[in-house]
């Protein structure tokens, strides 16, 4: 009895076990309602009938009718969210997928709103398009990715026209939304030849105008691979940076400096609103002209996701500052995200806002209560506990989305971090207002920009001079496992007001669930498992059969593609390699697998002729191959094999004959005739989708179990269990 009287609880201390906070659950409300929305488009909409029909029942628990109104508003804002997401992602969908489908040549206008550069030329995102052929004429309010072999670089504001094959872009690629084309608005994307594209003149560009110009700023005074690196770090457009060097940041966990966010715009931030002080503005003079700055910053950027969620952070902070109201960083966040989100569904798909949002998250939920616990400690300085509480954590909150995005997550990210981000922060402040200046006074631009040269090549130097790949995390994915690791370590924060003993047992029950959950997801046991993977061409199988590994390839490795294969698989020895291509495609695949992988052996058809300089790698011609779980026989570019009772035929990119009777077909194209003569019980297309079989560019890499006379398929939106008896 008086326990209850003074309100103790045994479970939880404080008035509750978590803090509601509105703006919080209005973000994850938001993005429910985007994962809801691709998986169910409008049906989604019974969320928001579950979350009304809890109304009545909740507000009857008010006691004296105490914070009805409050109650109501946030519930009437609920409401908003959930139907403005669910109709605006929907609205996005239909207009992209309702637009013209265009395959075939021709003459294309348009100009040129962003470049970016691609191995071997430049890519033109060209807007205020309109497509001329024979039979028609139109405008299209999409845009045109138009990519162009060669180095001439054209400016933004460009008008160009060209004659060329246009091919549509999907609004589902390879089993995910395609959000970088979405969000770009472009719907079709060509090819041409630098010869092939004609300059009609130049319009005023402010944005596009301002990134070239500091584009060649920077490459007409630095040396080039330091120019580029300053670019990327400025604009966050990492085109132009070699893709070893790129590798070298990627694999050491600071690849996140060329990803405009937090650390760009909170950096401009401080140092705007530092000198502003000194200037003895007011503060609302100072909320509008650092309000200002930073946005036009941002759209100098793109207005990328991370970049526009970091704006609003620091927007919201001066406004807080300005009117003397207290900042909460965790509302902050939330309202930045569903702002975000709310400006468009589909940014909740871009990896960077994920990433940007979960990194924030982190370091404002978990690093606070570390950082508190750190400097607890007698010998660790507060500085350094912070420091190292804001690394941890947000590695820690953005582990799921790394591994699963890029297949790897680098070991040693947070000891990298420690060091090389604050030096690279101050570079980036000195890099900033020095290329303003040579931007605005070009004959002193060597001047200017010498010293942030040679500081930009020194802070990057041990990065670059370091081989960090043998130091990945991967192998592995977590799927839906992700939300049980927030949840696990969002009990263990100070933001949940539990007692030890409860806390405990929540913390150890998420974890053997989570542990459960990986293992079920990531290992399988008895039969052979094929993994299919196919991106633009690059497409791969992986088989497990016998205690051995093996790779079928079906055409050329592009080797940003095949890399993040290699890294999710964890697959860094081949006891042999398939190769079920063209002699030409093998030769170019060869030296991508070696680079990742240690290759046992490889076979190709007998007679293919496969070129000899791979005298390091035992390549056999033959017609037949027998490996442990394994036996198969090559019909030119297509190959046949048996494996766990179960016959399979892999048509590569370039076969041509009728192919032969199986249980299982992947094909690398459709093929309509090898369908029919093989007539098999489930068939896979890697590529284009065609009828009776199922597209690996719809539907996402493939995870198939030959097992008893039963293929069982899984893909990110399907799964099928088809019975070969």
């Amino acid at each position: 009895m008086e326990e209850r009287r003074t309100g103790e609880n045994r479970l939880f201390c404080g008035e509750r076990p978590i803090n509601f906070r509105p703006s919080l659950a209005l973000a994850l409300a938001a993005a429910v309602s985007a994962f809801l929305a691709f998986r169910f488009g409008y049906y989604a909409l019974v969320l928001l009938a579950v979350c009304l029909a809890a109304v009545p029942v909740l507000l009857a628990r008010r006691k004296k009718g105490k914070g009805l109104f409050a109650a109501f508003l946030f519930f009437a804002a609920l409401a908003a969210v959930i139907f403005a997401v669910v109709f605006s992602f929907q609205s996005a969908r239909k207009a992209y997928e309702g637009a013209p489908v265009l395959d075939g040549e021709y003459a294309v206008y348009g100009t040129v709103s962003d470049t970016s550069a691609f191995d071997g030329g430049m890519r033109y995102t060209l807007g205020d398009v309109r497509f001329y052929s024979r039979e028609e004429f139109f405008a299209s309010e999409f845009k045109v990715y138009l990519y162009v072999r060669g180095r001439g670089v054209l400016p933004s504001g460009t008008r160009v026209y060209a004659v060329t094959d246009v091919e549509t872009l999907s609004f589902i690629s390879y089993g995910r939304v395609n959000d970088s084309a979405v969000l770009d608005g472009a719907k079709y994307r060509a090819y041409a030849a630098e010869e092939e594209v004609f300059s009609l003149g130049k319009r005023f560009d402010l944005f596009g105008g301002v990134r070239d110009r500091m584009r060649a700023v920077l490459t007409e005074t630095m040396e080039e691979d330091t120019a580029n690196l300053a670019y990327a770090m400025m604009t966050g457009d990492c085109s132009l940076v070699d893709e070893g060097i790129m590798d070298s940041f990627r694999y050491g966990g600071v690849a996140h400096i060329f990803a405009v966010s937090g650390l760009h715009i909170a950096t401009l931030y401080a140092v705007f609103g530092f000198l502003l002080k000194k200037c003895r503005l007011r503060a609302a003079w100072r909320l509008l002209l650092v309000g200002a700055l930073l946005v036009f910053y941002t759209g100098v950027c793109g207005f990328t996701p991370s970049a526009v969620r970091s704006l609003v952070m620091c927007l919201v902070l001066a406004l807080a500052d300005t009117c003397g109201a207290r900042y909460d960083a965790l509302n902050s966040v939330s309202f930045a995200a569903l702002t975000v989100m709310l400006i468009h569904p589909v940014y909740f798909y871009s990896v960077g806002y994920r990433l940007s949002v979960a990194a924030a998250a982190g370091i404002i939920i978990l690093g606070g209560s570390l950082s508190r616990r750190l400097s607890r400690v007698r010998f660790i300085p507060k500085k350094a506990a912070s420091a190292f509480s804001v690394c941890v954590s947000a590695q820690i909150a953005s582990f799921p989305l790394l591994l699963d995005a890029f297949g790897y997550v680098p070991a040693l990210g947070v000891l990298l971090n420690l060091v090389f981000v604050p030096l690279i922060s101050a570079v980036f402040v000195v890099l900033f207002f020095c290329t303003f200046f040579a931007a605005a006074i070009p004959p002193a631009a060597a001047v200017f920009l010498w010293a942030p040269e040679q500081l930009l090549a020194l802070s990057a130097s041990p990065v670059l001079a370091s081989d960090w790949r043998f130091l990945l995390i991967c192998g592995f994915t977590f799927g839906g496992c992700a939300l049980l690791w927030y949840l696990f370590w969002f009990v263990l924060t100070d933001r949940v007001n539990l007692k030890l003993l409860p806390r405990a047992a929540i913390a150890l029950l998420l974890a053997l669930a989570f542990a459960a959950g990986m293992f079920a997801r990531n290992f399988a046991f008895g039969g052979v498992r094929l993994k299919v993977y196919s991106m633009y061409g690059t497409g791969m199988i992986f088989a497990e059969a016998g205690g051995c590994d093996y790779l079928i390839v079906t055409g050329s490795a592009d080797p940003s593609y095949a890399g993040r294969f290699f890294y999710t698989e964890g697959f860094d020895r081949a006891d042999a390699v398939i190769l079920a291509c063209s002699p030409e495609d093998a030769a170019a695949a060869l030296p991508v697998v070696a680079r990742y992988a240690q290759i046992g052996a490889a076979y190709i058809a007998e007679g293919a002729g496969i070129a000899p300089h791979f005298s390091d790698i035992r390549v056999t011609e033959t017609d037949t191959v027998s490996l442990a779980g394994l036996t198969g026989r090559f019909y030119g570019e297509g190959f046949f094999f048996c494996a766990a009772g179960t016959e399979v035929f892999v048509a590569g990119n370039g076969f041509a004959g009728g192919g032969v009777p199986c249980d299982l077909l992947v094909a690398a194209q459709y093929e309509k005739d090898a369908l029919a003569a093989c007539s098999p019980a489930f068939a896979v297309c890697m590529e284009e989708e065609g009828e009776g079989m199922l597209s690996v560019s719809a539907a996402g890499d493939l995870q198939i179990l030959l097992k008893s006379d039963i293929i069982t398929v899984k893909g990110r939106n399907v799964r099928y269990e088809i019975r070969t008896v």
